[in-house]
């Protein structure tokens, strides 16, 4: 098997015990596939966190009593290795459940919420050594009617997962694949720096 397909195996086992969120079973998985060094940067006000254990206690427990019924579902499961050699697995998907509990001062509405999530996850040795998540919280916030801001001049909305639903990639690693939808992905970001 290759590394890529490794690594998303590996990670799966952890996405499988958020899929119906098991607190005892995620922090297995948590103390299995990190270490105490793993560095997990979060969006603002989570920040920057070192180790599974604090990740559990400081992340995922407020959000799983704030949501009981927790539960990770992935629409995008990617993996390849940078320029530089460095090993990631991307995953890209939303976390739902009933909002019953009050969660980073933002109150409860006692109804479902959906929060988007890209979380990219670095491998060494088969342990995740480095973690960068963006969680879309102002989207929960707009779903318990605790906007702080101006209205958005955009639509609002759930976003689906591809179409094709092809976005979970089993393997094997296909190089030349992934160069391509890298470059797509810089073009992209390059004319947005453009064109904005």
């Amino acid at each position: 098997m290759d590394r890529q397909s490794l690594h998303k195996k590996l990670i799966s086992t952890l996405r499988g015990a958020m899929y119906d969120f098991s607190e005892s079973e995620v922090r297995k998985q948590l103390d299995k596939l990190f270490n105490q060094e793993s560095v997990v940067r979060l969006c603002y006000p989570l920040g920057e966190i070192v180790g599974a254990e604090k990740l559990y206690t400081e992340v995922y427990k407020p959000l799983y009593t704030a949501l009981p019924d927790l539960e990770r579902r992935d629409n995008i499961v990617i993996a390849g290795p940078t320029r530089e050699g460095a090993d990631w697995v991307g995953c890209g998907g939303y976390y739902t459940g009933t909002f019953k509990e009050a969660w980073l001062d933002i109150p409860p509405t006692g109804h479902q919420v959906a929060m988007r999530f890209h979380e990219f996850y670095r491998f060494e040795e088969n342990r995740v050594t480095e973690v960068q998540a963006l969680w879309d919280i102002p989207e929960v916030m707009m779903q318990a009617g605790a906007w702080p801001m101006a209205p958005s001049l955009g639509r609002e909305w759930n976003v689906p997962g591809p179409a094709t639903q092809d976005g979970i990639v089993q393997g094997p690693y296909d190089e030349s694949s992934s160069a391509a939808t890298c470059q797509l992905i810089i073009d992209m970001l390059t004319a947005m720096k453009r064109h904005p």
